[in-house]
């Protein structure tokens, strides 16, 4: 999970959309058969920055931030806030 987690955000900084909606969709469906609800925040924090319309953005990352605060992630809370 690690590994897609790097490899989606390397795709998406740069500039790579397509690569790292193909991860998104690798690692999602994944993380949530593993349970590793970390790697759920990310994935939905990542699928924000892929989708086009702003409302479905700011759903996936309300639902990250919620994640993140129930795993008192502090990392990722700062970057679901900075977004």
């Amino acid at each position: 999970m690690k590994a897609l987690r790097g490899a989606t955000w390397l795709a998406l900084i740069q500039d790579d959309f397509r690569r790292g909606e193909e991860l998104c969709e690798e690692s999602l469906p994944l993380s949530r058969e593993l349970g590793d609800k970390r790697g759920i925040a990310f994935a939905l924090y990542h699928q924000a920055w892929i989708v086009e319309d702003i409302p479905t953005a700011e759903a996936l990352i309300n639902e990250a931030i919620t994640i993140f605060s129930e795993l008192d992630d502090k990392e990722g809370l700062t970057l679901s806030y900075v977004f």
